[in-house]
């Protein structure tokens, strides 16, 4: 019979020109490394590709660019990306409104309908 042998709690690793970094388990264990890796860092959102220059990379060599970002990414990297591909995480909120069951909307209602005469309408009947 096949039986896994179970990890140890380094499981993987990343690394970089001038450092490497474990990522280790469990998640809470994992939390606590990171910010004894990176302790000044702070939450940022993606906005602008400077960002990868601090890890010596530039997205407009590479093949594919990763980035999560909520918003404001698009005026940053759709000058040079052939494809911008929207995922959609767990959280909050989600940019694809089809995902929600409005119920209690006027229709058609955008972004989820999809409207093209954008001409104004009597909103008090």
């Amino acid at each position: 019979k096949l039986k896994w042998n179970k990890l140890t709690p380094n499981y993987d690793r990343i690394i970089f020109p001038d450092k490497s970094y474990n990522f280790i388990a469990p998640k809470e264990e994992f939390i606590k490394q990171l910010i004894n890796y990176f302790p000044k860092e702070e939450k940022a959102e993606g906005f602008d590709r400077e960002i990868y220059k601090v890890a010596g990379l530039d997205p407009k060599t590479k093949k594919y660019t990763l980035l999560k970002s909520r918003q404001h990414f698009r005026a940053a990297y759709q000058t040079f990306a052939k494809h911008l591909i929207r995922v959609s995480g767990p959280g909050i909120t989600n940019p694809d409104f089809h995902d929600f069951p409005f119920k209690n909307i006027d229709s058609p209602m955008f972004p989820i309908d999809d409207i093209t005469d954008f001409s104004t309408r009597n909103l008090t009947d």
